[in-house]
């Protein structure tokens, strides 16, 4: 029996096979655990979380208890080498497991497999070493780990281009896909991550064809080279092409600085699976120019003298160095200028005054600037990047990995035994003598890599050297490489140039309407090749020529679906409907199994209880609304008064909602003779809750339940504002002198944020009509369950006639 009824699966990055179970250590049962429970810890002390993987020829064995890290273990006299009590649970247990999940002692029956206890410390297959901080999927994944924007992203672009490749001439603006989410927040982000991904992919991929027809790069002439290599014009990303004089320089050092600034930011480790940089595809290599000439110069080290460094061989000072500069390069601890913090306002106004989308920055775009990296343990502003004892660096230094070619007995046990002092020491020689051979830059106590020191070079690997700095393994398995990519590797060398041109846009109700239209008329024309869409597209919009739907979630229910799939294939054209199921989602997944249930089968007319007591209230408070006269205005700041504490109704408002006895008697005569409709009571009679005094008792606190109704936005502005408030305080303190310029900043962006939300709440700078936002005031009542909501939009009764009020009333119940 191979698998003894486990799930869920997870593999670290070497693929070896765990399953996550809880070990009861009173029954001996393996109890497979839940999907989405690789983080919860039981409540039952009795029961012991962990992993669980089947025993392989060579994977493990008792006597490979010495392979543990020595810091598990402490030395006594009388027993020798024992596990601390801290780490003695987590030393792999060999358990004999029958097809029932029971642990058995007998070694002929059931399977052998080894428990390790959460968290996940150490891979039995590869000798992986995690520290208890990490989280736990950032050590293990499924087969199928993937992000949904990421997978989303994948399908969209490979159905894009090969349309394109089917499509041409007249038939090309059938080359587009539209993707529908549920929601217009994943929307919206979900256009966000294609484009970002269109744009990094084919920056990457311009420096992989720059670099191999180069043969290698420097800093002075990365950044243009790389341009010329992408291959594209003024008009592909200015706002105005200017083809001669100062202009044309103007616009083309915008877009270098741009691209300059890219580069180095890709410098930065990038997303281990879903988008990894060519450094991790084994497609580009950094070099640091002559240092394995100065490692070997003798000359050096005797100028800068350590007896650890002296005594370490040329190789052992490369592997060491190389880790070094590596590590500065990876934090951004570089002088590149344009990185620098004095740079940024400059690097930024220049490129969102000549460019355009989808190259120009983003107004709140995070950009990475350079940092320093210390010796120093104090605190520093600028100085991101630590170099003391127990920092990365720290650690490697002083592990048997960084002097590799002297015996653990020797040379790895000194290094782990060097005091503050003694290590201190080293790492400022260190510094001393990379500064000296043209590699590292000091200001006192602070550092930088010398950008002009990089090598860009090309190459094709299979696997890949893992950071000595962040990957420990265990005594005796110095495994060095792990595979590569090889989908992004391929992704690089082939289609990533072919997608430069393709775009895509969200479509939901937040877009205002010129933008939707434009859009629109764009996706018609093949124009953008991807839309992503919320349930606003389902209906009433033609969109012609469409080959293509992809959902990114399974919709709620077989009706959404097929409105959704029903947008492509029409006049007899063939179609292609791409449903995603995430592994995360338990109703992607129960839809994933059962198939049919989604796509067969008829569609029930949708039905509408009008016994709802929800229901029958907001439609009561309708009608009262509507007999008071009362116009909402376009703003809640018309209704409340913002000058007084509390925020109450403003006293013309309340006046106005205050309705003498005879209006009162109206409303009910009004409301008694809607839902004396038949449709009405026959349901109203079943309720045990409605009657004459339950309706007269609704109408006569409606201004009650009004009032109330504002209490949510006199929450969220009453935060806003003392959110403004604090941040307004805290950069007076800077003018005093009392904070540092980067609280300063920390408080500048809380304040502009309050003031975002101020003005959300109000209704400012919307760049649509008030109507459309979000705190508009009938929606906002609508949203608060006080005023009816319709699937088509949110509508106040005004009718004052009995008969429009039935009228209005058939309609909602046809819904």
């Amino acid at each position: 029996m191979r698998n003894p009824g486990l799930s869920p699966r997870f593999l670290p990055e070497c693929g070896q096979d765990y399953y996550v179970v809880r070990y009861d250590a009173d029954k001996h049962i393996i109890l497979p655990q839940l999907p989405t429970a690789l983080d919860i810890s039981p409540d039952d002390a009795d029961i012991t979380e962990g992993y669980l993987t089947l025993d392989e020829p060579e994977l493990w064995d008792t006597s490979d208890e010495d392979r543990l890290p020595d810091s598990w273990f402490s030395e006594t006299k009388k027993k020798g080498r024992v596990a601390k009590k801290d780490f003695a649970r987590f030393i792999p247990r060999k358990l004999q497991i029958l097809p029932n999940g029971k642990v058995t002692s007998s070694l002929l029956q059931g399977t052998t497999c080894w428990f390790i206890p959460k968290p996940f410390l150490t891979c039995l297959n590869c000798g992986v070493l995690h520290d208890k901080k990490r989280n736990e999927f950032a050590k293990l994944s499924r087969l199928s780990s993937e992000g949904r924007s990421t997978a989303t992203t994948l399908l969209c672009l490979s159905t894009t281009s090969r349309l394109k490749q089917v499509f041409t001439g007249g038939e090309a603006k059938a080359a587009k896909i539209l993707s529908f989410t549920d929601n217009r927040q994943d929307a919206s982000l979900q256009a966000g991550h294609f484009n970002d991904f269109v744009q990094t992919s084919f920056l990457r991929a311009a420096l992989l064809g720059a670099i191999q027809a180069k043969g290698q790069l420097t800093h002075s002439e990365l950044a243009s080279v790389v341009v010329q290599y992408m291959g594209i014009t003024q008009n592909d990303y200015v706002k105005q092409a200017a083809e001669f004089g100062v202009g044309k320089r103007r616009n083309e050092e915008a877009f270098r600085k741009l691209i300059e600034y890219r580069l180095y930011e890709d410098l930065r480790r990038g997303w281990r699976i879903v988008q990894p940089n060519l450094e991790q595809c084994g497609l580009l290599i950094i070099e640091y120019d002559g240092l394995q000439e100065a490692c070997a110069d003798d000359r050096l080290w005797q100028k800068h003298r350590h007896s650890l460094l002296l005594q370490a061989s040329p190789q052992e000072r490369f592997i060491i160095t190389q880790a070094f500069l590596n590590h500065f390069r990876r934090e951004l601890a570089i002088d590149a200028k344009l990185l620098q913090p004095d740079q940024k306002d400059s690097l930024k106004s220049e490129v969102i005054q000549a460019l355009k989308e989808p190259w120009v920055f983003d107004e709140n775009e995070y950009l990475y600037l350079a940092t320093w990296a210390t010796i120093s343990t104090g605190g520093n502003e600028r100085a991101k990047v630590k170099l003391t004892t127990r920092s990365k660096i720290g650690r490697f230094l002083r592990s048997p990995q960084a002097w590799r070619s002297h015996s653990p007995n020797t040379w790895s046990l000194r290094s782990q035994l060097l005091t503050d002092v003694e290590f201190n020491s080293l790492i400022t020689t260190l510094i001393d003598a990379l500064c000296d051979a043209g590699y590292l830059v000091q200001e006192k106590s602070e550092v930088q890599l010398r950008i002009d020191s990089l090598l860009w070079k090309a190459t094709n690997l299979k696997e890949i050297p893992t950071d000595p700095l962040t990957s420990r393994r265990l005594q005796g398995n110095d495994k060095p490489n792990i595979s590569v990519n090889q989908f992004f590797q391929g992704f690089y060398q082939t289609n990533a140039l072919q997608i430069q041109t393709m775009e895509g846009r969200e479509h939901t109700g937040q877009v205002s309407n010129k933008d939707r239209q434009e859009r629109e008329e764009k996706f018609r024309q093949g124009q953008l090749a991807a839309l992503f869409c919320s349930p606003t597209m389902e209906l009433g919009i033609d969109i012609s020529d469409l080959s293509v739907v992809h959902l990114r979630n399974v919709p709620p229910s077989p009706a959404n679906y097929a409105q959704r799939s029903g947008r492509a294939g029409r006049s007899g054209q063939q179609a292609l409907v791409i449903t995603y199921a995430s592994i995360g989602s338990g109703h992607d997944q129960y839809f994933f199994k059962r198939q049919n249930q989604m796509v067969a089968g008829v569609v029930a007319p949708p039905k509408l209880e009008l016994a709802n007591q929800d229901l029958i209230k907001s439609h009561v408070y309708s009608i009262w609304l509507a007999h008071t006269g009362v116009y909402l205005e376009d703003s809640m700041n018309k209704i409340l008064d913002l000058e007084l504490e509390n925020y109450p109704l403003k006293d013309s408002i309340r006046q106005q909602l205050t309705l003498s006895q005879a209006k009162l008697t109206q409303c009910l005569q009004a409301a008694q003779s809607i839902f004396s409709d038949f449709f009405c009571q026959e349901d109203l009679q079943k309720a045990s809750w409605y009657s004459v005094n339950w309706l007269q008792n609704t109408i006569e606190n409606a201004l009650n339940a009004f009032d109330r109704a504002c209490k949510r936005w006199r929450e969220l502005y009453t935060e806003s504002v003392k959110q403004l408030e604090s941040a307004r305080r805290t950069i007076d303190r800077f003018a005093r002198g009392d904070i540092s310029q980067e609280e300063r900043h920390n408080a500048e962006a809380q304040a502009r944020e309050a003031q975002r939300q101020i003005d959300l709440l109000v209704g400012h700078s919307q760049g649509k009509s008030n109507s459309q936002f979000e705190f508009y005031p009938y929606r906002y009542f609508a949203a608060e369950g006080f005023l009816l909501r319709y699937e088509t939009g949110y509508t106040v009764l005004t009718l004052s006639h009995s008969e429009g009020w039935q009228t209005e009333l058939l309609v909602l119940a046809s819904l």
